[in-house]
């Protein structure tokens, strides 16, 4: 049994994903992330005061958003660009601050380069 758990896990973490399955993956952690935080919070964030996924992007063309995404190929490298997307986010204090999409050539970089 632990045989094959330790082969379903490697088979499972080296699967290749759409792009539209790892938007998908990545939309449902940020979710899944601010409900989390939300509900340690206590009275939680009001509606007005969560952000959408999307609005991370805002300042990311959609050929560039999809281009970035379309190189990415495994949940694991999805999570590793998201880390140091939101790495990038939060070492800026301004709080509307939003990803370009040099941040994130460079996080699909790295995630590629951490990845092997």
């Amino acid at each position: 049994v632990l045989k094959e758990a330790r082969f379903d896990r490697h088979f499972v973490r080296d699967l290749v994903w759409s792009r539209h399955q790892l938007e998908d993956l990545a939309e449902r952690r940020f979710r899944a992330c601010q409900e989390m935080l939300s509900s340690s919070a206590g009275s939680g964030m009001g509606a007005s005061e969560k952000h959408k996924f999307a609005d991370l992007f805002a300042r990311v063309g959609p050929e560039d958003f999809s281009s970035s995404l379309a190189k990415l190929h495994t949940p694991r490298e999805l999570m590793i660009m998201m880390s140091e997307m939101l790495a990038r986010i939060e070492a800026h204090n301004d709080a509307d601050y939003t990803v370009a999409a040099q941040d994130m050539e460079i996080a699909v970089a790295k995630a590629a380069e951490q990845a092997l």
